[in-house]
């Protein structure tokens, strides 16, 4: 059921915008935005998917 809500997520608005974050490339993004390598400090059942969250700081710092 939340696949099916999370589909329905992604028409709205795009699947090229959820690529990455769904294939699991978010520290590759991290580090082509300049970005220390990410670090996955929680998630959160919602109603349509399960956030992750991310802490990233900035290359050099």
């Amino acid at each position: 059921m939340r696949r099916a809500a999370f589909f329905t997520v992604q028409l709205l608005d795009g699947f090229e915008t959820m690529r990455d974050a769904v294939a699991g490339r978010l520290p590759t993004v991290f580090a082509q935005a300049e970005l220390a390598q990410g670090t996955k400090t929680g998630h959160f059942i919602a109603a349509f998917c399960i956030l992750s969250l991310h802490r990233v700081i900035e290359e050099g710092s």
